[in-house]
């Protein structure tokens, strides 16, 4: 699995999806946008999106380095108490 950034991505959306840019990818994941904006925040991770029936990817292997990729030890801290 290659990481390729964001600029990689459409920023357009058409029918609710996000594509790749150019090339092919190596696995397909299919997700609502606010789990995809959950997981790319590590307010979630990708294999429990994928156990829970949240997302759905095409290959298993791929999906599984994807989710070692996207892993996040430090969780994202918010200060919206104040």
């Amino acid at each position: 699995v290659r990481s390729r950034g964001l600029g990689d991505v459409y920023k357009r959306q058409a029918d609710g999806r996000w594509a790749v840019a150019e090339g092919t990818a190596d696995v397909t994941v299919i997700c609502r946008q606010g789990d995809l904006a959950a997981l790319l925040m590590g307010s979630c991770g990708l294999t429990a999106l994928l156990r829970l029936g949240a997302a759905s990817a095409d290959d298993a292997e791929k999906a599984r380095q994807l989710a070692q990729l996207l892993y996040c030890v430090q969780k994202p801290w918010l200060n919206a108490d104040y």
